[in-house]
């Protein structure tokens, strides 16, 4: 049965709160040491570079590194940054997209003229990567007058953006070629080789090299 004393709650929580504020938080230049070392990961540089002795600045960053609180601070901006590549990749592909189904006859009128960029499509506006206007002229002096615009429209490289975008989703790796000189004679000693292994006996020696 409950004494209706409403001392014993609060003194039972009273520790936990103490206990609570008592945690240490971390100062300036820890919190400086976390931004430095997510720029290059280099943990000594980082400390260095946040205030610490440059003598013990190893041995700094391993302790610092060992700290549950800058690890938790580690990790939390980890999450923050996974987040806005996430974004920025959801950005990118969305403009290779746009890039890819761009239509330029939705830049022009029933009369085949350029429209004016406001009405434009904002899907053809982002695939655009540059406008020329070269104004035409007659006449000279007082009498010269213009006759007109040639309006040049430039858009990204669909066949750019279809690479790129492939890149981005995985869909093929860039090849990475690597130069080998194979002689004759690796090829007759690789076909020895092989068939000593068939018949027990030892492999022949390696090819000799000639000298440069």
């Amino acid at each position: 049965m409950a004494d209706g004393n409403p001392r014993a709650g609060s003194q039972a929580e009273r520790p936990v709160a103490r206990r609570a504020a008592s945690r240490p938080r971390l100062s300036a230049q820890q919190r400086l040491f976390v931004h430095e070392y997510l720029l290059d990961r280099n943990a000594t540089q980082a400390a260095i570079r946040a205030g610490y002795s440059q003598k013990s600045a190893a041995s700094q960053a391993s302790d610092l590194l060992k700290n549950p609180k800058i690890q938790g601070l580690i990790e939390q901006r980890l999450e923050r940054l996974t987040e806005k590549t996430e974004l920025k990749l959801e950005r990118v592909v969305l403009e290779l997209h746009r890039i890819l189904l761009a239509d330029p006859s939705e830049a022009l009128n029933e009369n085949g003229g350029v429209l004016p960029l406001r009405d434009w499509p904002v899907n053809l506006r982002r695939a655009m990567s540059g406008l020329d206007v070269e104004e035409l002229w007659e006449g000279r002096g007082p009498d010269r007058a213009q006759t007109g615009e040639v309006k040049k429209i430039r858009f990204w490289s669909k066949t750019e953006a279809s690479q790129q975008l492939l890149r981005v989703l995985g869909a093929f790796k860039d090849k990475l070629e690597v130069e080998h000189t194979v002689t004759y004679s690796d090829l007759v000693v690789e076909a020895a080789r092989r068939r000593a292994a068939r018949q027990g006996e030892p492999p022949p020696p390696p090819a000799p090299r000639a000298q440069a």
